[in-house]
């Protein structure tokens, strides 16, 4: 009988198919008694991997595909990266987002102001699997993890879940996982519209310096198919 790698952790079982690169990616605050974890929702979805990473490093996107739930689409003009590290299996980049504050999150933030700013903390772990910790004025931190594991060239079985320094006294996990969900929903609608045979060489898609984080990914992940003898396959391509 074959056996493969398996372990629980943060209330999911985690399968390696052969030897893992890495391990699985650390989230401390799970662990920490000041903070609470919130699952969110286990679906598919209709796009790559590499897609939904990359919408998730981008600063150009929120203030128009997220218009109705924080973005201040009057305002569109991106905000530049911090900081920006490379790691060996994956990247860091930190930035400031200013948002609005709808009814549900002015809620959910324990906050009346009608805006707010974003202090973002991202992490891709390669392939497919990004930690975004966002800290508010008020000393709220709010941290979403999102996987992707591909079921095919053309779809993802999709996990998230989201960490937080309060309390279900103070905020519903309903409430916080209906305003999550709107927003999820947004990335989805335009990540299903895009396609899915994402090119690791750059020429043949246009890219804005908001991009920078997708670019690096492509560049790991082409560097990292190379390192271990296997190239890249398009589609329409046969392998072998």
């Amino acid at each position: 009988m074959e056996g493969f790698r398996c372990q629980e952790r943060y209330g999911y079982v985690w399968v390696a198919l052969a030897d893992p690169l890495t391990d699985i990616p650390e989230i401390p605050e799970v662990a920490d008694p000041q903070f609470r974890q919130i699952h969110q929702f286990y679906e598919v979805w209709k796009c790559a991997g590499l897609r939904l990473m990359e919408n998730s490093f981008d600063n150009a996107h929120p203030h128009f595909v997220h218009q109705k739930s924080f973005g201040l689409v009057s305002e569109p003009v991106p905000p530049d990266l911090d900081s920006f590290e490379e790691l060996e299996y994956g990247l860091q980049a930190t930035s400031v987002l200013p948002v609005f504050n709808s009814d549900i999150q002015k809620q959910n933030l324990q906050m009346t102001e009608d805006r707010t700013v974003r202090i973002l903390e991202s992490t891709w772990f390669m392939p497919f699997s990004r930690k975004l910790k966002i800290s508010y004025p008020n000393g709220l931190v709010h941290i979403i993890f999102t996987g992707a594991t591909p079921i095919d060239d053309q779809t993802s079985q999709v996990v998230q879940f989201c960490v937080r320094n309060d309390s279900e006294a103070e905020v519903s996990a309903e409430s916080i996982i209906a305003f999550d969900r709107q927003v999820t929903l947004e990335d989805q609608l335009i990540l299903e519209g895009t396609d899915y045979d994402v090119p690791l060489d750059l020429k043949e898609e246009q890219h804005m310096f908001t991009d920078k984080p997708g670019i690096v990914m492509r560049h790991k992940l082409a560097a990292l198919l190379k390192a271990h003898g296997e190239v890249e396959v398009r589609r329409g391509e046969v392998v072998g």
